[in-house]
């Protein structure tokens, strides 16, 4: 039975989208095509339903099921472009709503960063204690980060394509600055014919996000950091809310500087995190 994955990977490149994009998508459509078990283009709208509904039973957070469905309407948009396939797919109905709660779940906050960031620097490893404050000190993401290039690293800002192949200019500050100086006078750094900054250790090629998340991962089982917590993209995260809680940034700003195109995206770090509610929960009593 033909699923049609190869060339919908083809339509997704084509597409303009990340390779972490496809590569989180294709194993979602996978995984429906074979709870289905049904050629894709006899496909119906219910059931697409029942598969959904299947992922709402096993109790999957909201994120990460819209994150599937999202996956599914990207799929049934390939079929309907190139195989004249003919569903109707309203993602705005399909998708969950996600209450204002769900912020701060699993968060990073500054005490953990450090912890993290003190490891790396305990083990003499400057390429990721660069990496790690490249992160916290630009707020960009994880395939921007690791797009930066040598040349780069004397500028006072770096040209970054982020989502959607919108370009965006991100401040360096001095302090990351003096870093990437550091970092590139190593030996490893030295020998390389990379044009690009992050380089793995024991091969001359650019470091993959699976590699950064490694690190992290290690760095903060040594500390004691819960796992779940320790990502890349958690680090993007952290950068927000600080902005707005600590450095008195507005909103508009700090969407412009780490590229969300809704502001509505970066309004999420005013709110309290989940820990915050809890505390605040277990401290309420009648005066």
């Amino acid at each position: 039975m033909l699923n049609y994955i190869d060339e919908f990977e083809l339509y997704m490149k084509a597409d303009k989208n990340s390779e972490n994009t496809i590569k989180n998508y294709i194993p979602d459509i996978e995984k429906m095509l074979t709870f289905l078990n049904k050629d894709p283009l006899d496909i119906k709208s219910m059931d697409i339903a029942n598969f959904i509904n299947s992922l709402e039973a096993q109790e999957l957070n909201a994120k990460t099921i819209n994150r599937k469905i999202y996956a599914i309407y990207k799929y049934i948009q390939f079929l309907n472009s190139e195989y004249d396939f003919k569903i109707n797919f309203n993602i705005k109905k399909m998708k969950m709503k996600i209450g204002m709660q769900e912020y701060g779940r699993n968060v990073l906050n500054k005490t953990d960063f450090k912890r993290i960031v003190n490891a790396s620097i305990r083990d003499k490893n400057i390429l990721v204690t660069t990496l790690l404050m490249t992160f916290y000190l630009t707020g960009m993401r994880v395939s921007e980060v690791l797009s930066i290039k040598i040349k780069d690293t004397n500028e006072k800002e770096i040209k970054v394509v982020g989502k959607g192949r919108k370009q965006r200019f991100v401040a360096i500050p001095d302090e990351l600055r003096k870093l990437f100086k550091e970092y590139a006078a190593t030996s490893i750094r030295r020998e390389s014919k990379q044009k690009f900054l992050f380089i793995n250790k024991t091969k001359d090629s650019r470091l993959s996000s699976w590699m950064c998340d490694y690190w992290i991962k290690r760095y903060a089982s040594d500390t004691k950091v819960e796992l779940k917590k320790a990502h890349c993209h958690n680090i993007r995260h952290l950068f927000c809310y600080v902005c707005i809680n600590e450095r008195g940034m507005t909103i508009d700003e700090v969407a412009q500087r780490v590229g969300h195109s809704d502001i509505n995206i970066t309004k999420i770090y005013t709110k309290r995190t989940r820990k915050q509610l809890v505390d605040d929960a277990r401290n309420f009593k009648l005066e």
